[in-house]
């Protein structure tokens, strides 16, 4: 029985970057799909007033909208929203919630907010928050085939190293 130990063999550089190279760039797509803020607000009004907001969603994707009385000093009496295009009305709340619309393109979207305050002070606040999810973009085939061909030579590297370590630089440790 011998009485040195055998270290664990350690995989090449090339195939320990490919393997961080994947690992960031799943990562890095992981956080692109993540849903972004487009109006992040919060308004006080007196009496009865209106706010307008303007926004652009770049591309096809799910545009989502809250409206929130903060119930500050007291509720609103009345309290809507409207959202429209250049050419039409997408929709509307009657009274705070909230409302998503599926775009099939980007473009400028308006947000249009009509309150009634009431109470002693005449005052009311609210917050409106728009945020869009693109939608996931379907990968091209050039790439399918640039990471299946990269794979293949790491693995082929990875093979020729497990049959004979010496012939990628790496002394085997015995």
């Amino acid at each position: 029985m011998s009485s040195r130990q055998q270290m664990p063999r350690q995989l090449p550089v090339p195939c320990q970057l490919a393997r961080w190279t994947l690992v960031g760039s799943s990562i890095l797509a992981s956080q692109a799909l993540l849903a972004s803020p487009l109006v992040v607000s919060t308004e006080l009004f007196s009496g009865s007033e209106t706010a307008d907001y303007t926004f652009t969603a770049p591309t096809a994707g799910t545009l989502d909208i809250k409206l929130t009385d903060l119930n500050w000093p007291v509720p609103f009496s009345n309290l809507f929203m409207s959202v429209t295009t250049a050419t039409g009305v997408l929709g509307s709340l009657n009274m705070p919630g909230e409302i998503s619309f599926d775009l099939s393109s980007g473009g400028v979207f308006f947000a249009h907010i009509f309150g009634k305050a009431q109470g002693g002070l005449n005052l009311g606040a609210y917050s409106l928050n728009c945020s869009f999810e693109p939608i996931a973009p379907v990968p091209l085939p050039d790439g399918g085939w640039l990471l299946v061909g990269s794979l293949m030579v790491a693995g082929g590297m990875f093979h020729r190293w497990m049959k004979k370590p010496e012939a990628l630089g790496t002394a085997s440790i015995a």
